[in-house]
């Protein structure tokens, strides 16, 4: 007799706009994407020299309409990681001195994915969705 599998269509749950990861020589910037499954880091550009001119772009996609495969598949430099392989996520609200910044450690890399915000971003919604999810993996520091 065949095996019954139930399909669960992975839906997006949340989104922060456009934080960014540094480069030994640039900078590159996500969106980041949470899905029911794992997490997407949609990639926007790369900029080498916003440091130099101050610029700050800040790109802002309109995800209506799209799956998290469409995400997914939109560029070559997106990342997706799924909470399986996640060993830890820590969430930091910026202060006067330092930016708010998500660092992810997995159990596939030794290297840890850290982006950071130069904008005033709350991780607290975010945080007690995935707390739910990954118990003790998950902290969130209030205040910065």
């Amino acid at each position: 007799m065949g095996e019954l599998k139930l399909q669960i269509e992975e839906k997006i749950i949340y989104k922060i706009d456009n934080l960014t990861k540094k480069g030994s020589i640039d900078l590159v910037y996500f969106n980041v994407v949470f899905t029911n499954e794992g997490i997407i880091l949609d990639y926007l550009h790369r900029s080498f020299r916003t440091w130099i001119l101050r610029i700050k772009p800040y790109k802002k996609l309109d995800y209506d309409g799209y799956t998290a495969e469409s995400i997914r598949s939109r560029s070559d430099e997106n990342i997706c990681i799924s909470y399986d392989s996640i060993k830890s996520l820590k969430f930091s609200n910026r202060t006067f001195i330092k930016n708010a910044y998500f660092e992810i450690e997995t159990t596939t890399s030794d290297d840890k994915v850290r982006l950071f915000s130069r904008h005033d971003v709350d991780f607290s919604e975010i945080h007690e969705i995935l707390e739910n999810l990954l118990l003790e993996k998950v902290s969130l520091n209030r205040k910065g």
